[in-house]
């Protein structure tokens, strides 16, 4: 015999108990990446779990990104049993005195509110002012050869907000269902990324609130091909979401 409590997920029945036992398999969240997202939104979401199977007619399956006294909820799209996709909204509205950049719970349903169907794990999704960075250092190198660069934000009292943070980890917190079908996004960790134009992007290190760094992707052009070439900087604190448009340096 099979059971389902959310008209989706069956039980699955153990081949050796004579007593025909079921046991039931909800739907649940492993990992979610990118983890973090401007609060402009718009950032693709791809949650990993388990039990992401096919929604009644009617229901519909969603994301909601804050705590039950301040939250958004968006439509997602289920790719497979084991992942969906959704998008952040724009950033919910911030309670003093928090400060950005803010963590808020996130959950995921995929059936109609009546059985409170959203799931209950410690997953955050953060988000976060776009850092302005004020200056590069060097701001040019010799073409082929790999540099350290350290992006510089000055202290301003009057954006307070301007500032680099650590990466949120990918909030793993079981990984004893995941098969070969479903590998980790991730391996756990998020990572800050500095873009160097169409030379490529590199992994970026925090420093500190005011400086991060990182290295200048190798380039395949022959150094003999490229005289000079200016080239645009920009970082994306959740290793996805690049601020190229806003970018200066």
């Amino acid at each position: 015999m099979q059971a389902a409590l959310n008209s989706y997920s069956w039980t699955l029945a153990k081949e050796d108990d004579d007593n025909g036992s079921t046991y039931f398999v909800p739907y649940t969240i492993q990992e979610i990446y990118p983890s973090s997202g401007p609060i402009s939104g718009g950032t693709e979401v791809i949650v990993q779990g388990r039990g992401f199977g096919s929604s009644d007619v009617g229901d519909i399956p969603r994301c909601r990104f804050g705590s039950p006294s301040n939250y958004a909820i968006v439509e997602a799209e289920i790719l497979s049993y084991n992942r969906l996709v959704c998008r952040s909204p724009p950033g919910l509205s911030i309670v003093s005195p928090q400060v950005w950049p803010l963590d808020v719970p996130f959950a995921v349903a995929l059936t109609n509110d009546n059985f409170d169907p959203w799931t209950e794990t410690s997953h955050k999704f953060r988000f976060y002012k776009q850092p302005v960075i004020d200056h590069i250092i060097p701001a040019e190198v010799n073409v082929g050869l790999m540099t350290e660069v350290i992006a510089i934000i000055e202290p301003d009292e009057a954006h307070p907000d301007n500032v680099f943070f650590q990466a949120l980890p990918g909030n793993i917190h079981d990984n004893s269902f995941l098969d070969e079908e479903a590998p980790m996004l991730t391996g756990g960790y998020g990572s800050i990324k500095c873009s160097f134009g169409r030379f490529g992007e590199t992994i970026a290190i925090y420093q500190n609130s005011t400086a991060i760094k990182c290295v200048t992707p190798s380039v395949p052009d022959s150094p003999e091909d490229i005289f000079q070439e200016t080239i645009t900087f920009a970082i994306a604190p959740n290793g996805v979401d690049f601020n190229e448009q806003d970018s200066e340096i």
